[in-house]
């Protein structure tokens, strides 16, 4: 009986049978992916294919069904089945959406349009943050001017305080405004010719229009300037500033916190977590600087940013004039039933995700997937034993700290409580600005109460998984628990180099260069012994220094220094995921199994670079090389193999392969 899972068996039969196009040795990403690769070229719809988003495509196919039999009127709906079908079938009203027009938003339009003095912005602004705190789409950087939400207090992880952080960007990075070549321009002047064409559509005339983009970019510029760069930003001690009501104020002394609390409906905090005071500082810079119309013209155009989408079907060809084209190099929108879909998720993830994991996540499945976690913790926990350049105090706190970690599988213990959340069907804007209103109070509600580790940061349908370093906790939504990255009927091989690699790298992130400086009750804390953390900064700095080695993209390098924590778990996850699955397959005594051919490192590293299989259109790629804090996928792959022996010896390597790197970088 094959064992494999599907998705992954073709591939690996057709490398097996001597399909590769390159050597193992040479260039394992094209070992492993050039197939799969070429059956799934980039298309119109798409500037990325990918294992992963083949799993986000079933997952949003399986809502889009979840949505559709709910939205069928009937006396028979559950409370949260009418709110998930209501809310569905006004989003794909395409006709109400048109005849309903502007009508939704003008009302938020005309509060912008009344304020008589800067002194209102703060009410106007909180108001907004409300109703819009939730909507972020495409490459938008989150809300007008800062974002905001409950935390945890960095030094006392019990105390829930209001976190401040810095935003208010229609551009992806804050390098976007400031780089002078002409790619960067070029796109500039796009998103200057977006704006204008919105704001006309919504009623202004052309002059006005084009007057009101280039103050709206030249403010967006200001915050950009204020803003810590990337890097500067991936260091905890930069933004771990906890600060009184009174030095918030005194930072911002033009600005007043109380209106803004109020109009967002916020308790009075008893501390705030404010992760980039320059940026503050470069806001009440610009509060006294610009004029009371040119903050107006930046709310307008924030909140009809937010809104295009659920607005007639031209704001919407604009927006992904630019948004789509533009910046990531797509040509064809993708259909309204799979962007119905994403909103869905995005606003009403928890009540649409409680029949999402009845459909693909059973009982059986969790637990072993929670038994698969325990067995990567325990080989965690052998590395840790093992390491020869870590001191036994180290060593201890490290122990008590994977100790401490809560490991959330699937979903939550427990659904949040939809009942005064209203959904209107034929108005899928009020819905939007509803649904926002309704997560924006229950994550500010936390404010000033004891922390909790039980909350999730992304729905259960979402294939995605991350470590919370506030927290402690490893978070493997339903969505991701997927075949080929988790097929409970797959042989071990095959599941631990897929989920047990993305198991292993996430608990990795805990003892990163960032994850390390927080203990294991999440508190911000120096736990290290001043000769090992020179050792773990010697290491990382191999694996910083290999990847800015690398091209990411035609002259430009991949950031070393942006991507070393992802780098560092991707090393440490695959090599610490094989320890785990020696273990098992000892215990199993199947260290020499064969399966098509295969030995179980083979299926185990195939398994690996397949979840990782998968093509980018140069524009999108540009955009992840510049801004994101992961390395290319061929880079994921190539750069992690050729630092394991124990991957030069499953496919005979030899010194002066490709994938062998001497010497080799190594933090776990």
């Amino acid at each position: 009986m094959r064992t494999i899972a599907a998705a992954v068996l073709g591939s690996l039969l057709a490398l097996s049978a001597g399909a590769q196009v390159a050597p193992a040795c040479a260039d394992f990403h094209a070992y492993a992916c050039e197939k799969w690769e070429a059956a799934h070229p980039l298309t119109p719809l798409k500037s990325a294919t990918g294992v992963g988003g083949e799993i986000t495509d079933r997952n949003r196919a399986i809502l889009g069904d979840i949505l559709e039999s709910a939205a069928k009127p009937s006396a028979h709906r559950t409370a949260i089945e009418q709110k998930i079908g209501d809310y569905y079938a006004s989003c794909m009203d395409e006709a109400a959406i048109e005849r309903r027009g502007l009508a939704t938003i003008r009302p938020e339009l005309a509060r912008i349009a009344a304020m008589k003095s800067k002194a209102a912005l703060p009410r106007v602004l909180g108001h907004l943050h409300r109703i819009t705190g939730n909507l972020v789409q495409g490459a938008t950087a989150g809300s007008p001017v800062f974002g905001f939400g409950s935390s945890s207090d960095p030094a006392n992880v019990d105390s829930t305080l209001l976190a401040i952080d810095q935003a208010g960007l229609g551009l992806p990075d804050r390098e976007y405004y400031l780089k002078r070549d002409p790619d960067s321009i070029e796109l500039r002047a796009a998103y200057d010719e977006m704006i204008e064409n919105v704001l006309m559509l919504a009623g202004e005339r052309a002059e006005q229009a084009r007057v009101d983009a280039a103050v709206i970019v030249a403010m967006e510029r200001e915050l950009a300037r204020s803003e810590m760069d990337m890097v500067e930003r991936r260091d905890p001690k930069h933004v771990s500033r906890t600060m009184s009501f009174a030095e918030l104020q005194a930072l911002t002394p033009h600005f007043d916190w109380n209106g803004w609390l109020t109009a967002v409906g916020s308790p009075r905090p008893k501390g705030y977590f404010v992760l980039s005071p320059g940026a503050l500082r470069g806001f009440d810079a610009l509060l006294q600087s610009r004029s009371l119309e040119d903050w107006k013209a930046y709310l307008r155009w924030n909140l009809l940013n937010f809104s295009a989408n659920a607005l007639p079907h031209r704001f919407v060809e604009v927006r992904f004039a630019f948004y789509g084209k533009a910046l990531f190099g797509r040509t064809q929108m993708t259909p309204l039933r799979k962007r119905c879909a994403y909103f869905a998720d995005r606003d009403l993830g928890e009540a649409v995700g409680q029949e999402f994991v009845v459909r693909t996540f059973p009982p059986a499945a969790k637990a072993r997937m929670l038994a698969l976690v325990r067995t990567i913790e325990t080989a965690f926990g052998e590395e840790i034993d093992s390491l020869g350049w870590m001191s036994e105090a180290t060593k201890t706190q490290a122990r008590i700290k994977l100790a401490a970690v809560l490991n959330k599988i699937g979903y939550p213990d427990r659904w949040p409580d939809y009942s005064s959340l209203t959904i209107k069907r034929g108005d899928i804007l009020g819905n939007w600005y509803r649904t926002s209103a309704f997560e924006v109070a229950r994550d500010l509600v936390k404010i000033n109460k004891p922390h909790s580790r039980d909350d999730w940061a992304i729905t259960p349908a979402t294939a995605d998984a991350y470590y919370s370093a506030a927290d402690n906790t490893v978070n493997f939504p339903a969505g991701l628990l997927q075949p080929p990255y988790f097929d409970p009927a797959a042989d071990d091989a095959t599941n631990f180099g897929a989920i047990g690699s993305t198991i292993a790298h996430e608990l990795t992130h805990g003892f990163d260069d960032q994850g390390r400086t927080f203990d294991g009750g999440g508190n911000r804390r120096d736990w290290w012994t001043a000769d090992d953390a020179a050792k773990f900064d010697e290491r990382a700095k191999c694996i910083r220094d290999q990847y800015s080695g690398y091209i990411g993209i035609g002259d430009v390098h991949v950031n070393g220094a942006l991507t070393v924590s992802e780098n560092i778990a991707d090393n440490g996850g695959l090599r610490i995921a094989l320890r785990a699955l020696h273990d098992r397959l000892k215990a199993q005594g199947k260290e020499n199994e064969i399966i098509d051919g295969l030995t179980p490192d083979q299926r185990f590293f195939l398994s690996y670079a397949h979840a990782w299989c998968g093509s980018m259109s140069p524009e999108t790629l540009r955009v992840m090389v510049q801004t994101g804090t992961h390395s290319p996928a061929p880079l994921r792959i190539n750069g992690v193999v050729s630092n394991m022996p124990e991957f030069r010896e499953a496919f005979a390597c030899k010194p002066g392969d490709a994938m062998v790197r001497d010497p080799s970088c190594t933090v776990w």
